[in-house]
């Protein structure tokens, strides 16, 4: 993560801080608990991004969002922030990956 400039990684953190927020109001629209998942992908292809995708929504996570980090040299990402989300069906309280 050295390779984020400030700019990125204050947007990194903004991000977070939205999904932190947004799980929030929906634990209290619901009554239940979400927890989510962050994988981060230094290598952007589209085969790496197809590969976590499968992999995470085989356990049961739901495909919330993906997020690309780019520098100013290149339009091409330099890394990607995939965000899922899952509940516990029983009981609504949450698992862990």
């Amino acid at each position: 993560m050295s390779n984020l400039s400030a700019s990125n990684t204050f947007i990194l953190f903004l991000a977070l801080f939205v999904l932190f927020i947004l799980s929030k109001k929906v634990e209290d629209a619901y009554n239940i608990t979400m927890i989510y998942k962050v994988v981060e992908l230094s290598v952007v292809t589209d085969e790496d991004i197809e590969r976590a995708l499968n992999q995470w929504t085989e356990k049961g996570y739901l495909f919330e969002s993906i997020h690309f980090v780019t520098n100013q040299a290149s339009r091409r990402p330099a890394m990607a922030f995939i965000f899922f989300i899952k509940k516990d069906e029983n009981t609504g309280i949450a698992e862990t990956a």
